[in-house]
């Protein structure tokens, strides 16, 4: 056996389980390196084989051949008493096919193949194999299963419904005359995510995920499959004049089976009762009973029609995250509210614009910032349970005002007031992320990923925390990942370029960074990376001349000082960076709240000019004097 085989040998586990089966490490240890697996009571080797092969069999685990074979690999040693071998250095040859020299501290393989193993396995407890009697399971950092027996049932079985919690609903189909009600189709579908999303006991994929198979005409049993759903509910509208036809379905995902269908007819002015109707149907079929306080499923917030198609044309636009989009959404939300000026969703949707344009399209970011808060404000005056309000407030709180408690106070409302907002859960984790308050990011980050789990916004994020937390070859791993979904955005090869660099992977940074700039089309971000990678690596001339640009275009537009700043401390010019990071604060630059956790900043920790600038950016603790400064400066706002 090799040194680098001798050093993967074994791994940290967690606490045993009750009532398992484990294998025994320290008193009999065979020469071959061997460990003995200790079955519980009324487990046997066939019992164990018979229920790997009732696994491996199930719908959740016939089409991962690699995670199967994992499972197989590990099982096959236990039974034969060469648990010894089972280590990540073995997997990895052996079970994914990587060379002798394969070095699990650089290649992460493994490990990320182990997280989902262990939720593949949890999944199928919960569903399938609900009833099993053997219970299989890996703890977290060890390759070793576990072998638990259940006791019989005693209570009466479940209804199979019971279990089916986890939903999608695809983009409605246009079928009307015209094929000019896209936007419509699109509103309904949103309006039935944040319905059902806030039904107790269930789980919505968020609608950037959906709205990838938008047009698609592909087997929903195979869309159901790839977002990891239970049921997937599609249908169609058809708009003449104001007769509505509006068609829908449910399908369970495992058989392909219809679990409810229904056709509703109406005047367009019931939209909202048919959204409602539909809404509670999915409820019923799905087995999940509501609480008799929740009354409507859907809020509606206006009574004029004309009114709600502008809102719905709104956020049709704001979806393409673009800057023509965002200012068509713009405008259609203010014709909204001018037509219905206490129609508190438009409102909300009229802030989260605002806020989108700040970072997609601005040239004065502070200004749609601003907008966006008095938007909020305004939303929540009409409705104080509207969580895209309060998750905007969270947004506004820390990017803009810098009051870090109060926008945390926001995020927590919103997500409690509607557990399925994706956003909202990942702009909580970069608020937590901002403070250094990692392992907490995580966990909000990972929550937003299991309901929108194609979303470029939280794949690049959760990349940008591990990068945070120094995994880099995990967050390369998601960036890539990120990358086969969104192959031509600007962040994902920003994200590399990032995490390339902190290894002192310079070429590979440099080329990242400048397919990131040729994509991104002059965004300020990337040109201060790009200049401080380049600074970073000797290649002071170049970083230079993406200096002088910065400072060219800083006389036309703000946030051109933080990207400044980033190349100066790459150039290692202490003062100038500091003078740069003086003025963005003078500017309320967004980028600032980064200012604790960036990296590339790190250099200037000892100084007391910086953590001055920390506590006006409130990512320190301030002093007295300053504290009461800043209390009375938001008061005042």
């Amino acid at each position: 056996m090799s040194p680098l085989q001798i050093r993967y040998l074994f791994f940290g586990e967690g606490n045993k389980l009750q009532g398992s089966g484990r294998a025994a490490r320290s008193k009999e240890v065979g020469g071959r390196g061997d460990v003995y697996l200790h079955l519980p009571a009324g487990v046997s080797n066939d019992s164990v084989r018979a229920q790997l092969e009732k696994i491996l069999s199930s719908q959740l685990f016939a089409r991962c051949e690699r995670l199967g074979r994992f499972l197989r690999f590990t099982i096959d040693r236990a039974l034969r008493g060469e648990m010894g071998k089972v280590t990540e250095f073995q997997v990895g040859v052996e079970v994914f096919d990587r060379e002798e020299s394969f070095d699990p501290r650089i290649d992460s393989i493994v490990r990320v193949q182990a997280g989902r193993l262990r939720a593949r396995l949890q999944k199928y407890y919960d569903t399938e194999g609900a009833e099993d009697p053997i219970v299989i399971q890996f703890q977290k950092g060890g390759y070793i299963p576990d072998f638990t027996l259940r006791k019989p049932p005693s209570q009466p079985e479940k209804d199979p419904h019971s279990e089916w919690k986890i939903i999608a609903v695809l983009p409605f189909a246009d079928l009307s005359p015209g094929k000019d009600q896209e936007f419509f189709c699109d509103g309904m579908t949103e309006e039935l995510i944040n319905a059902l999303s806030k039904a107790p006991g269930m789980r919505v994929v968020a609608p950037t995920s959906v709205f990838q198979f938008k047009g698609k005409a592909e087997d929903v049993r195979k869309i159901g499959r790839e977002l990891e759903v239970d049921a997937v509910l599609g249908g169609s509208v058809r708009k003449a004049d104001e007769r509505l036809r509006i068609t829908a379905n449910l399908v369970q995902v495992s058989t392909g089976y219809v679990l409810w269908s229904e056709t509703y007819e109406s005047e367009l002015k019931d939209v909202f009762a048919i959204q409602d109707q539909i809404s509670r149907a999915i409820v019923k079929a799905l087995s999940i009973e509501l609480k008799c306080e929740q009354g409507s499923l859907l809020k509606r917030s206006s009574e004029n029609l004309e009114a709600y198609h502008l809102y719905l044309r709104g956020r049709y636009h704001a979806r393409k995250l673009t800057e023509e989009g965002l200012t068509n959404a713009v405008r259609h939300l203010e014709e909204a509210i001018a037509m219905d000026p206490g129609y508190g969703q438009a409102w909300a949707a009229l802030a989260r614009a605002y806020g989108l344009t700040a970072f997609y399209a601005a040239l004065e970011p502070g200004e749609f910032l601003k907008k966006a808060k008095k938007a909020a404000l305004r939303a929540l005056e009409i409705d104080d349970e509207l969580a895209e309000a309060h998750a905007v407030l969270g947004l506004t709180g820390f990017v803009h005002d810098w009051n870090w408690q109060e926008a945390e106070r926001m995020f927590k409302r919103a997500t409690e007031l509607n557990p399925g907002d994706a956003t909202a859960h990942t702009l909580y984790a970069l608020h937590l992320a901002c403070l250094a308050r990692l392992d907490e990011s995580t966990v909000e980050v990972e929550r937003a990923y299991e309901l929108d789990p194609i979303s470029l916004f939280i794949n690049t994020n959760m990349g940008w925390i591990l990068y945070l937390k120094h995994e880099y070859n995990r967050a390369l791993e998601q960036y890539r990942k990120a990358l086969e979904l969104h192959p031509n955005s600007y962040l994902v090869y920003l994200g590399l370029g990032l995490t390339y660099e902190a290894q002192s992977m310079f070429d590979e940074a440099i080329a990242a960074l400048e397919k990131s700039q040729s994509l991104s089309r002059g965004v300020l971000q990337v040109v201060g990376a790009l200049g401080h990678c380049l600074a970073a690596a000797g290649r002071r001339e170049r970083a230079l001349e993406l200096l002088r640009e910065l400072k060219g275009l800083s006389k036309q537009r703000s946030g051109s000082e933080f990207q400044m700043a980033l190349i100066h401390i790459g150039l290692g010019s202490k003062d100038p960076t500091l003078e740069c990071l003086k003025r963005a604060c003078k500017e309320r630059d967004p980028w600032l709240v980064r200012l604790k956790v960036d990296p590339r900043f790190h250099g200037l920790k000892a100084s007391s000019e910086f953590t001055a600038l920390l506590r006006k950016v409130g990512l320190e603790a301030p002093v007295a004097a300053e504290a009461k400064a800043r209390k009375s400066f938001f008061t005042s706002k």
